[in-house]
């Protein structure tokens, strides 16, 4: 194990070191799962000036404030990983352009959305089955309707201590139908380049065929009319429950159980969704009428941050994008802090000499740790020695 990670280290070590490199226009692009491919290699020099035997006696007994031990070589050796990732992504804003990703447009907070809704349906299907005595269709099924708020009425707890579990329960699946609305809702944003209004329309459109096949199968299966199950799935989807209509068969109540959380979720999107295509158009046109606003000298002093007397471009940018709330002023003061962070020499400007920089500082802390290793006297145990395997 100790081999793997020391080769990795002096992977990594020349491959950063081969992106230091002035090669700017031959560099090529990162890879997808994260390993790093440098230009045409200077790692010679990193090899003669600091060998791999070096490196992986370096890893293995360099002392790490943070950890004692046999575990100090591995916290030493994350750490130096982690660095690596740093200047990855730092490099990957001058190779490749790069675009933002929310956490919730990720897949795997949808997985892990997915996984805790998911687990809490089961559980409170669990609880119902086994504690209340409930069949298994009618825990499910009442799991179901309890967690998109649907709540017909058919079924109810009786004890009290069911009902105290209840009141718990309702309040986390609340919680959980809302993240899973965002998260769904989040995803459907995602890369798409048509209007909000088209958006609207579609989801409105899957919405219907979704009511209509739903009645289909009520009605089918609960002989009741078309117009009383159409009621039923429009009174499921928007989670009104009015109670007068239940399912009674078992295979309506497994369906059910699936069409109230696919439907309960879809319905609630489109109501996001135009909620939030009125409330931007407004934004918007309040915008408007705020860039229209001619300039006074208040507003000029305002605007001057560095006190000039005058009003450059970048500083009416950030004043309306603050004024307009299109960013808050901690978001301005994090990017200006992230900015200064990577400004190493601080000519106000991100440069190769600023990379170069950071690695310096990092490569000299590397052989700092390599030249208090080569002053220990021979036959004098290093601390942390030793394999990891016999830890």
């Amino acid at each position: 194990m100790m081999d793997v990670y020391a080769f990795h280290f002096c992977r990594g070590l020349r491959r950063r070191i081969d992106l230091m490199s002035g090669d700017i226009e031959n560099r090529r692009p990162f890879l997808d799962d994260g390993e790093i491919v440098g230009t045409p290699s200077i790692a010679t020099s990193i090899a003669t000036s600091m060998p791999e035997a070096s490196v992986r006696t370096l890893i293995t007994n360099a002392p790490h404030p943070a950890a004692r031990g046999p575990v100090g070589w591995r916290g030493f050796a994350r750490g130096v990983t982690q660095s690596f990732i740093g200047q990855a992504s730092m490099l990957s804003l001058v190779s490749t352009d790069e675009e933002y990703e929310g956490t919730m447009k990720s897949w795997g907070f949808t997985a892990l959305m997915f996984g805790l809704f998911t687990a809490h349906f089961l559980f409170g299907a669990c609880v119902y089955h086994f504690v209340a005595g409930w069949p298994i269709v009618n825990a499910l099924y009442f799991s179901a309707i309890t967690i998109t708020t649907v709540g017909y009425g058919d079924l109810e707890p009786e004890s009290s201590a069911m009902m105290t579990f209840q009141i718990v329960y309702i309040f986390i699946s609340i919680t959980l139908i809302s993240f899973a609305i965002g998260t769904v809702a989040a995803n459907m944003v995602g890369d798409v380049t048509v209007s909000h209004n088209t958006l609207i329309g579609l989801a409105i459109g899957q919405i219907l065929i979704f009511l209509l096949l739903g009645a289909a199968f009520f009605s089918a299966m609960e002989n009741w009319s078309f117009l009383q199950a159409l009621y039923f799935s429009t009174v499921t989807l928007s989670s009104v429950g009015y109670g007068d209509l239940v399912p009674s068969h078992p295979l309506t109540k497994s369906v059910c159980m699936l069409y109230a959380v696919i439907g309960v979720i879809m319905t609630s999107n489109v109501i996001g969704q135009v909620t939030s295509e009125i409330v931007g158009r407004k934004q918007a046109a309040d915008r408007k009428m705020f860039y229209r606003k001619a300039l006074t000298l208040e507003r000029i002093i305002a605007i001057d941050l560095d006190n000039s007397g005058s009003v450059s471009e970048l500083e009416f940018l950030l004043y309306m994008l603050e004024k307009t709330k299109l960013v808050s002023r901690e978001d301005l003061e994090n990017i200006q802090g992230t900015f200064r962070f990577f400004d190493k020499n601080g000519d106000g400007v991100l440069s190769i000499a600023d990379l170069k920089l950071m690695n310096n500082q990092e490569l000299s802390d590397v052989k700092e740790y390599s030249n208090k290793l080569s002053a220990i006297p021979k036959g004098i145990k290093p601390p942390f020695s030793g394999s990891p395997a016999a830890a």
